[in-house]
C-alpha cells in the first residue's frame, strides 16, 4: 500500500469512526438494552456461585452504566478463607455502558473504511456481504467474552479484596487487560478478521466463476 492509498484509508477510517460514534451516541442505549437479556443468561450460567438479581442500564454518577446486582448463593473459597452466603447481602458492580460499544465502533469503522478487493461487481458484493456478516458475528462474540467475564471478575473481587486484598485472580487480570486497551484490541482483531474472510469469499466466488467458463 503506497503513501496515497494509506492516506485515503486513514481519511476513510476517520470518517467511518465519526459515523459509528454518532450511531453509538444516538442509538447506544437501545443497542445495549438488546444485549442485556443474553448477558444476563450468560452470567447466570458461567458462575453458579451467584444468583443474578438484576442486570440493567443505570445512571451511576454522571455516567450511564451497566449495573449488575447479585447475591452469593454458594460458599466461596478465597485462599484459606471461607465466605458464607448471605441472601440479605446484595453485591453491586458496574461498568460504563460505553465499554460495550467500544469494540463495535472500531471494528465496524475498520470494516467500512477498508478497500474492497479488486474484481467485478459480484466479487465486491460478496466481499462486502461476507465482511459485514462476519464482523457482526465476531463483535457479538467479543461482547460475550468482555462484559460477563468483567462483571463476574468484579463480583469476585468484592469478596476477595475483603479477605485477601493483595491477590490477583485470573478474572481481574482479564479486567485489567480490557481496561488497558484490550477492548480496542478485540475490535481491531474482529475487524481485520472479517476483512480477511470477506476477501477469501470474494476469491472463492471469482474462482468458481472462472471454472464455469468454457
Amino acid at each position: 500500500m503506497n503513501a496515497g492509498a494509506t492516506a485515503r484509508l486513514g481519511l476513510r477510517l476517520l470518517l467511518a469512526l465519526g459515523l459509528w460514534l454518532a450511531v453509538a451516541v444516538r442509538w447506544g442505549p437501545g443497542l445495549t438494552a438488546a444485549f442485556l437479556p443474553v448477558l444476563h443468561w450468560e452470567i447466570a450460567r458461567l458462575d453458579g456461585s451467584f444468583e443474578v438479581v438484576d442486570l440493567a442500564q443505570a445512571q451511576v454518577g454522571p455516567d450511564r452504566a451497566i449495573r449488575l446486582i447479585a447475591v452469593l448463593r454458594k460458599t466461596l473459597l478465597v485462599g484459606e478463607h471461607v465466605v458464607l452466603p448471605d441472601p440479605r447481602r446484595r453485591a453491586r458492580v458496574s461498568t460504563p455502558a460505553g465499554h460495550l460499544l467500544q469494540p463495535w465502533v472500531l471494528g465496524l469503522a475498520l470494516i467500512c473504511a477498508w478497500p474492497l478487493p479488486q474484481g467485478g461487481f459480484g466479487a465486491k458484493l460478496v466481499a462486502a456481504s461476507a465482511r459485514g456478516a462476519a464482523g457482526v458475528a465476531l463483535l457479538a462474540l467479543a461482547t460475550l467474552f468482555d462484559l460477563p467475564l468483567l462483571l463476574l471478575a468484579e463480583l469476585h473481587d468484592l469478596y476477595e479484596y475483603a479477605v485477601a486484598p493483595d491477590s490477583l485472580s485470573p478474572g481481574m487480570a482479564w479486567a485489567q487487560f480490557l481496561e488497558g486497551g484490550g477492548r480496542l484490541t478485540l475490535g481491531l482483531a474482529a475487524g481485520l478478521t472479517a476483512i480477511g474472510l470477506g476477501a477469501a469469499a470474494a476469491r472463492l466466488r471469482e474462482a468458481r466463476t472462472r471454472s464455469r467458463r468454457p
